[in-house]
């Protein structure tokens, strides 16, 4: 028992996985995708807790000129004013913009996604923008500084799945981020920052994506935003 308790540790240390070899198989395949789509559910991890109810999350991409985006900020406390869920669709010619909560929309056209707003507004929206915001920490993970944490297997979508837990510090020094990534097919199936951790239960790289995802309808009793004049 005694020569046994000795060789443990090191057994142990042995199934550590590459981990260099790890994210550079994740950086190959996200780098590799021109479309995709995540879905998942956010939920606030910050201090105090506010609220544990979950965020909507939708990321659907195809380069060079669509997307649609759903998202809202988990750790809002109800009745702080904030806007609740926003969901954006671009066409290829117009961004929509369509306030959940308000049941309000809004559209501008392509020439203002790429215009330097000094107001602020809808700058950086272009596909090229949010596909470098959505994709490049999972793009650069083969240099990026990162430490092996544990394997541990969780639910996605209902489904055990294994996973390598690492914690990454990402190349253009955005916050710490801890990735669970699926030992089988390299897919980043959670993500945990301070503030927030996301588990996506939908993830499709560079599959055949619906049309209607890129198209936006107004839902029924929607009002269009009036400008001020």
């Amino acid at each position: 028992m005694f020569g046994l308790g000795l060789l443990l540790p090191a057994a142990q240390a042995q199934t550590q996985p590459d981990l260099k070899a790890v994210l550079k198989k994740v950086s190959e395949i996200y780098k590799a995708a021109t479309q995709y789509e995540f879905i998942g559910d956010a939920t606030c991890r910050a201090e105090p807790l506010h609220t544990t109810q979950p965020v909507h999350v939708l990321m659907a991409l195809r380069l060079p000129d669509k997307y649609r985006m759903m998202a809202g900020n988990p750790c809002d406390r109800p009745g702080d004013g904030g806007v609740g869920e926003v969901l954006m669709v671009f066409d290829g010619s117009l961004l929509w913009t369509y306030l959940l909560q308000e049941n309000l929309y809004d559209s501008v056209p392509e020439s203002a996604l790429t215009e330097v707003d000094p107001a602020g507004g809808v700058a950086g929206l272009g596909p090229d923008s949010v596909d470098h915001e959505t994709m490049s920490a999972y793009r650069d993970a083969a240099d990026s500084s990162a430490d092996f944490i544990r394997e541990e297997t969780i639910s996605v979508g209902g489904a055990k799945t294994g996973c390598y837990v690492v914690r990454v510090t990402p190349k253009d020094h955005s916050p710490v981020q801890t990735w669970w990534i699926d030992n089988a097919t390299y897919h980043i199936v959670r993500g945990d920052d301070d503030e927030s951790s996301v588990v996506f239960t939908t993830i499709k790289l560079n599959e055949p994506l619906a049309d209607d995802l890129f198209k936006f309808t107004p839902p029924p009793g929607a009002k269009k935003v009036v400008p001020d004049r």
